[in-house]
C-alpha cells in the first residue's frame, strides 16, 4: 500500500472495523514481519509518551501519576520494556480468552489487528500532541474521541479475528484478557521490580 491507500484503508478502519479486520487477517504476514511490528509500535509508543513527558512540566508533588511516569521515562530502554511487555502479554491474553470462549483466531490473527489498531492510535495521539501545543482544548477533545473510537475499533477488530458475531462475548474476553494483563504485568513488577522503586515512589 501506498500513502494515499493507507491513508484510505485507515479511515475505513475507522468507519467500519467489522470490514477492515478480513483484510488485514487476509494479508496472510509471516510471523517474524507481525513481531517487528509489534516491536516497531512498542518504540513508537515509547518515543510519543517521551515527546508528551519532555513538554510536560514537572509536577511538585513526586507521587504525582506524570511524577512516576516522568520517573520511568529516565530509563527509555526500561519504558520500552515495559511497553512492549504489555503489548506481547495482550496478545497472548486475548488469544487464550478468546479460544476458551470459542474463538478461533491465531497468533497471526490477532497480531495483525493489535499492529494496525496500535498504529491509527498513535497518529491519533500524535495530532492530538501537536493541536494540543496550539489550542490545548483540543487535544483533550481529540483524546476523549480517540478513545471512544479505540474502543469501537478494538471491540470489532477481537470480535472478527474471534469469529465470535457476539460483541457481549467480545467485551467479556477483553475485560478478562485485560485482567490477565494486569495480573502478569503485577507479578512483573513484584519479581523484577522498577528501575526508581526505593527512590521516586517512596520520597
Amino acid at each position: 500500500m501506498n500513502g494515499a491507500d493507507l491513508q484510505t484503508f485507515a479511515l475505513r478502519s475507522i468507519r467500519d472495523p467489522a470490514a477492515a479486520a478480513p483484510v488485514l487477517m487476509k494479508l496472510d504476514l509471516p510471523r517474524n514481519a507481525l513481531w517487528s511490528g509489534i516491536l516497531l509500535m512498542a518504540a513508537l509508543q515509547s518515543l510519543l509518551v517521551g515527546f508528551a513527558v519532555w513538554i510536560t512540566p514537572a509536577p511538585s508533588d513526586p507521587e504525582a501519576p506524570i511524577a512516576i511516569i516522568q520517573a520511568l521515562y529516565g530509563a527509555p530502554l526500561w519504558f520500552f520494556g515495559v511497553t512492549l511487555l504489555i503489548n506481547v502479554l495482550t496478545i497472548y491474553a486475548l488469544l487464550g480468552m478468546g479460544r476458551l470462549f470459542g474463538g478461533t483466531a491465531t497468533l497471526e490473527d490477532i497480531m495483525v489487528v493489535m499492529v494496525w489498531f496500535q498504529g491509527i492510535q498513535i497518529a491519533f495521539k500524535l495530532v492530538a500532541m501537536l493541536l494540543g501545543l496550539f489550542i490545548p482544548i483540543l487535544e483533550a477533545l481529540m483524546v476523549l474521541a480517540a478513545s471512544g473510537i479505540g474502543i469501537y475499533m478494538f471491540v470489532n477488530f477481537i470480535n472478527q479475528v474471534h469469529r465470535f458475531d457476539s460483541i457481549g462475548r467480545t467485551l467479556v474476553v477483553i475485560v478478562l484478557a485485560m485482567l490477565a494483563v494486569l495480573l502478569g504485568f503485577s507479578l512483573f513488577v513484584v519479581l523484577v521490580g522498577t528501575p526508581f522503586m526505593g527512590e521516586t515512589l517512596y520520597v
